[in-house]
């Protein structure tokens, strides 16, 4: 039974046929010699027929496509060899044919000679090659005319990997500067509509600079998360955050966020202009979870300044656990990073624990009301000013009667009351060595923890800590007219993200 129509008119549903053996390889260039070799879809039949049988692994099938179709364009055997056990890239851009626009696609492969299945731009490929000093091969999936692929063929050349959302338009001056193009207007309007990031000269102005971008493994990206009713310009905050994580990195942080943002369609600052309330916790921790985990889950090493509840971060920080690279940044009239976790080794110091008490460099503790029948520790946290002891005694007898506290300390405290500051790691260490000491000496089953401390310090236990033991997280509110102030239970650690 012959396909041919099936071929001409469907051809991804023809090649699921092949798939499901319903077709055989052997009548695929049956079918496709009976087509007209003029039609308009030509070339996007035989583009999805040689994907097809590159992601098979048909390479034999892939050369004896290539030689048939496209030996009378002056393709040599040896150079389909080539170009089927090449490298490739496959590269989009937006083109208007017929006054609507739509998204054509284009294999380029990493070969040392020329070659194009569109002979009308074959000119403009020969002058490409020598802007970007590079042989240029590829395989369209249709005829066109125009400049305005050249950014995506020169891009597709000189990188290894292009993300699967990410099209461009863009024509390449001889110094590298990125021209704009006709209809780019609609072009930009057809991308957005269909959540297609286009690179153009909008968002760069050499193609160096998208180039250094696709080829950079790893990105240093700042991520502000504020949640306060303080009048601050959290566009002069971010701006400020963004210049220390370049003095950090020593990147183009700008330009690298403005490309990531574009690309990845990441949201990189989260604001709430008031203070959270007790039930809004857990939303708020999802929510700034997925914005961080976008940034790493596509290369990225957020770089994070939290404005807002030590509780909130503690909460994060369970969330993110100890696994991912990332820097902590610390507020004190600038940015300063205070975890830098961005090896294996840090990110293991966080977890490793001091075994004893005695041993404890940064921190003290002193275990109270302990009793043998107490199963509730309660772990207060006070390596701020703010003194919360008493308080935090007055809400456990009422509230937890059946825990012990324990006090954490401070052994370096400067005379403002504030921790000086450094390389964070170690107090993070030993905060979450205190709760395996005392858990191995006292023992305990839940874990009831009040803070007073710098945020990112909270966020830094909260990697360490995880959901090792059940327990709860309090904030302290200020209160109001209709609410006295006071510690709440704002989040159950083992509910974090559940």
């Amino acid at each position: 039974m012959a396909y041919s129509n099936l071929l001409k008119n469907d051809v991804l549903k023809y090649l699921d046929f092949v798939k499901k053996g319903e077709i055989s390889l052997g009548e695929i260039p049956v079918d496709l010699s009976r087509l007209d070799k003029d039609i308009p879809q030509r070339k996007l039949i035989v583009y999805e027929i040689f994907k097809f049988f590159l992601s098979q692994n048909y390479k034999e099938h892939a050369i004896n496509l290539l030689i048939t179709e496209y030996g009378s364009l002056g393709l040599k055997k040896e150079e389909a060899y080539l170009l089927v056990w090449s490298k490739f890239v496959e590269v989009k851009f937006p083109v208007v044919e017929a006054d609507k626009v739509t998204l054509a696609r284009c294999l380029v492969f990493k070969v040392d000679f020329s070659f194009s299945n569109n002979p009308e731009v074959s000119d403009i490929l020969a002058v490409l090659e020598r802007k970007i000093n590079a042989k240029i091969s590829v395989l369209f999936d249709r005829g066109f005319v125009g400049e305005s692929f050249e950014l995506a063929v020169a891009v597709g050349r000189l990188v290894d990997h292009i993300p699967e959302n990410l099209a461009f338009t863009g024509r390449v001056a001889e110094d590298g500067k990125i021209l704009k193009v006709e209809n780019f207007y609609e072009k930009s309007a057809y991308c957005n509509e269909n959540n297609i990031g286009l690179i153009s000269y909008i968002n760069v102005s050499y193609i160096s600079e998208i180039i250094d971008f696709l080829n950079e493994r790893e990105f240093h990206i700042p991520v502000l998360l504020r949640f306060s009713s303080k009048p601050q310009d959290i566009e002069s905050l971010w701006k400020r955050l963004k210049e220390r994580v370049l003095a950090f990195s020593g990147k183009d942080c700008e330009s690298n966020c403005n490309l990531f943002e574009r690309i990845y369609q990441a949201q990189l600052t989260y604001s709430v202009n008031r203070e959270l309330s007790e039930d809004e916790f857990y939303e708020h921790i999802e929510k700034s979870y997925g914005i961080i985990r976008n940034v790493i889950d596509n290369s990225g090493i957020p770089h994070i300044a939290i404005n807002g509840p030590a509780a909130f971060a503690l909460g994060l920080g369970i969330a993110l656990g100890a696994k991912d690279k990332l820097v902590v940044y610390h507020y004190q009239g600038d940015y300063f990073p205070v975890l830098d976790l961005t090896t294996e080794q840090s990110l293991r110091l966080i977890k490793t624990v001091t075994m004893s008490k005695e041993m404890l460099q940064e921190l003290t503790y002193e275990v109270l009301e302990y009793s043998t029948n107490k199963r509730k520790a309660i772990l207060a946290i006070e390596l701020a000013s703010h003194k919360l002891l008493s308080s935090v005694k007055e809400y456990a007898k009422e509230n937890i009667p059946d825990g012990f506290i324990i006090h954490v300390m401070s052994k370096n405290m400067e005379a403002s009351g504030n921790i000086p500051l450094g390389d964070w790691k170690k107090i993070v260490s030993e905060l979450f060595s205190i709760t395996q000491i005392v858990r191995t000496d006292f023992y305990y089953d839940e874990l009831h923890i009040f803070l007073s401390c710098p945020v990112p310090i909270a966020f830094g236990f909260g990697m360490a800590l995880g959901d090792f033991v059940p327990g709860k997280i309090y904030n302290y509110f200020k209160g109001g007219k209709t609410k006295k102030a006071g510690y709440v239970p704002v989040l159950d650690i083992n509910e974090i993200l559940r």
